[in-house]
């Protein structure tokens, strides 16, 4: 048994036409809070959405918008907390896995767009949670704040290379025969 989403606004596929409606979504305190739980953030300041839904090509639904988030992160060096501004471009295709069965349906058009679309099997679409999973994949995870620095960046750094062309060997055979 799976959770329920933490920023859910689900849209029956059926509903949906050829006229594109706009869909503006914004998330509130609540699921902020859950997103930033989720996502292992300090905070999530701010998410919102502008999408643009419209029926496509071969009975696809696609959505088109931009998803724009203010989060706060843990910088993998400092440890301290620094913002973060994402702004993500949206252009997802989805099908009703039951849309073949149409007898207008184009099958060589189907498999086009079959080949970027994902199939939904209960005809809902959760806008919200597709929200959500493409704030999750444009987090860095490993984030460093502006000017931060390694603590270890002598070590991190490679020693310089010697412009000398003699033998890496040349050095160690003058100390042997000085030994001797």
């Amino acid at each position: 048994m799976s959770a329920a989403p933490e920023f859910s606004h689900v849209i029956d596929i059926s509903r949906v036409r050829e006229a594109p409606q706009e869909v503006v979504l914004s998330a509130h305190a609540a699921h902020c809070r859950a997103l930033a739980e989720r996502f292992d953030l300090v905070d999530v300041l701010a998410l919102s959405v502008q999408l643009t839904v419209r029926r496509g090509l071969a009975a696809s639904i696609r959505v088109v918008g931009t998803l724009e988030a203010r989060v706060r992160q843990l910088c993998v060096l400092s440890g301290e907390p620094f913002e973060v501004t994402i702004t993500e471009d949206i252009d997802e295709i989805f099908m009703a896995s039951g849309d073949q069965n149409d007898a207008d349906f184009d099958f060589e058009l189907a498999a086009e767009v079959a080949e970027s679309a994902e199939f939904v099997d209960d005809g809902r679409i959760d806008l919200g949670e597709l929200s959500a999973q493409i704030l999750g994949v444009s987090l860095d995870p490993y984030a460093r704040a502006p000017g931060a620095v390694s603590q270890t960046a002598s070590i991190d750094t490679a020693p310089p290379e010697k412009t000398s062309k003699t033998s890496p060997f040349a050095d160690l055979a003058t100390r042997i025969k000085g030994r001797g």
